[in-house]
């Protein structure tokens, strides 16, 4: 129950965060259509409701509330502190290249491209992971 509120939350964070244009080129490298925007916000801010219902369930409206918000604030850290570690992250501008006391330009390292199977498989789990434990949540509440 505990663990559902936080996955709740973050996945309302993660489709919060792919429904802005800098994020969403920055995790998958393409701006989506403004529909596909608009779901996303009222996604995640369906999934942050559903993490207040959750923590109201378990522990009642005051204490839910509070518990509620130390979930948003440790969902909050990991997300942050987590995409810019993402692989496929965009590279940071570089100084230019150094040159040699002769005149000779030292090249810089080529720009691997590749894995965006991974980056969509990444995201599309990590948008589904929230769902499926919220739909577990409801069964097991409905078989007490």
């Amino acid at each position: 129950m505990i663990i559902a509120a936080l996955v709740t939350s973050l996945g309302g964070f993660i489709a919060l965060a792919l429904a802005m244009d800098k994020h969403c080129k920055h995790l998958l490298r393409r701006v989506l259509a403004p529909r596909w925007m608009n779901v996303l916000t009222a996604a995640g801010w369906g999934l942050l409701a559903l993490s207040l219902g959750l923590c109201c369930v378990c522990w009642g409206v005051s204490i839910g509330i509070a518990a509620w918000s130390g979930w948003l604030t440790l969902a909050g850290i990991l997300l942050v502190f987590y995409m810019p570690n993402w692989p496929w992250q965009p590279e940071q501008p570089k100084a230019p290249p150094r040159r040699e006391k002769k005149g000779v330009v030292v090249d810089a390292q080529p720009v691997v491209e590749g894995g965006h199977w991974l980056r969509k498989s990444a995201t599309g789990g990590l948008l589904l992971v929230p769902l499926a434990v919220a739909i577990w949540f409801f069964i097991v509440m409905a078989g007490r």
